[in-house]
């Protein structure tokens, strides 16, 4: 894949706002405490146009602890469908914000939290994305698949399978 300069391109982070959205569920990893990383599926609650992302957890629960000892959080999305990849990377905090929550609320969040949006357990996450990075396939499928075969057996082929560019969040 080739790789394109950070650039500072509304469109583009637009763009990946969109992916996060459509994508729904990220894998949000954070500092553990053995100092490795820890990751878990999350619910995408909403994406702001400017890349705040909000999510729920349990505020006596790992990811809670670990974004109060370090701020640092990545949000990863795939659509393997599309051969599209996504990592937000950025800080979070989290609070126990019951207005935030109720306006946040969808009906399936009460498997997670059966006292609902004034669960005090229920931790709202603001994620403040700092920097994108997206992976996209170019050409068709089928041109993909070919260049693929051709590189695994040796045989020249033109061009790239696909891009990277990574995007700075506008006013980070």
């Amino acid at each position: 894949m080739s790789k394109d300069a950070p650039p500072r391109d509304g469109e583009a982070f637009a763009e990946c706002v969109e992916f996060a959205r459509d994508a729904r569920f990220a894998i949000a990893s954070t500092h553990a405490d053995d100092g490795g990383l820890a990751s878990r599926p999350l619910t995408n609650q909403r994406i702001t146009e400017d890349g705040i992302v909000y999510l729920f957890v349990a505020l006596h629960g790992d990811t809670a602890t670990q974004l109060t000892r370090r701020a640092a959080m990545t949000l990863s999305y795939a659509d393997p469908g599309s051969g599209r990849y996504l990592v937000l990377t950025g800080e979070a905090t989290v609070a126990h914000d019951p207005t935030l929550a109720a306006d946040l609320w969808s009906s399936i969040d009460s498997a997670f939290f059966p006292d609902g949006p004034t669960s005090p357990d229920l931790g709202v996450v603001t994620f403040r994305t700092a920097h994108a990075e997206i992976w996209e396939p170019e050409g068709t499928r089928a041109g993909q698949l070919a260049k693929l075969a051709a590189r695994a057996v040796g045989l020249p082929a033109g061009g790239s399978v696909g891009r990277h560019r990574e995007i700075d969040a506008p006013g980070r």
